[in-house]
């Protein structure tokens, strides 16, 4: 279980976002666990032949058997819509010790995949080279598998959003967290997952 401890700044800081780069990133679950992701399966599969091209070993490498991913490719969004090259060069921007720490622990206690075997290097040169080649697979990943439904994918976002905004104003932080995750427990200001 793991819990998360929030207290009245942490609420106040909160807000809502639409990021096509996590979307974008969130995405490669249902590529890697499809079982998982029973709704997404006809995008699913009107996506998967035209991504031949694009590196699926580094692509699938990226989400980790328990379904983790590094935390240095979901940057928290400067704003309510930022850009996807936006948040794709904060990634590209991040320093080589976030990138190693990110994408072992993601991985952990597993190995790292071969795809992501310069993680592990000790040397900066190797990380900031692998940094550079997700980037440029995101990137095309996106412009294939995820922008020709990006219309459609941010106004279900953005009605999720604008419910969740109506349980904050209803019954605040509590009716929020209430109904967020079924995982999700509040109790006492702690939010716990049991997942």
């Amino acid at each position: 279980m793991i819990g998360f401890a929030l207290d009245v700044e942490d609420l106040a800081d909160s807000r809502f976002a639409v990021s096509p780069l996590s979307e974008t990133v969130f995405s490669l679950r249902v590529l890697h666990s499809p079982g998982l992701f029973a709704l997404h399966l006809p995008w699913r599969r009107s996506v998967l032949d035209r991504l031949g091209a694009l590196d699926s070993d580094l692509r699938m490498s990226l989400v980790a058997r328990r379904l983790t991913l590094p935390d240095f490719l979901t940057p928290r969004p400067v704003g309510f819509a930022p850009a996807f090259e936006e948040e794709l060069a904060r990634v590209r921007d991040t320093p080589p010790d976030p990138v190693r720490r990110d994408l072992l622990a993601a991985h952990a206690p597993d190995p790292l995949p071969e795809a992501l075997r310069d993680a592990a290097a000790r040397d900066d040169a190797s990380v900031v080279r692998l940094r550079g080649t997700i980037c440029e697979l995101l990137r095309d990943y996106r412009e294939t598998a995820v922008r020709p439904w990006w219309p459609q994918m941010r106004l279900v976002a953005e009605a999720d959003m604008t419910y969740r905004a109506r349980q904050l104003a209803m019954g605040g932080a509590r009716l929020l967290f209430a109904e967020m995750h079924p995982n999700l427990r509040r109790h006492d200001g702690c939010c716990t997952s049991t997942r």
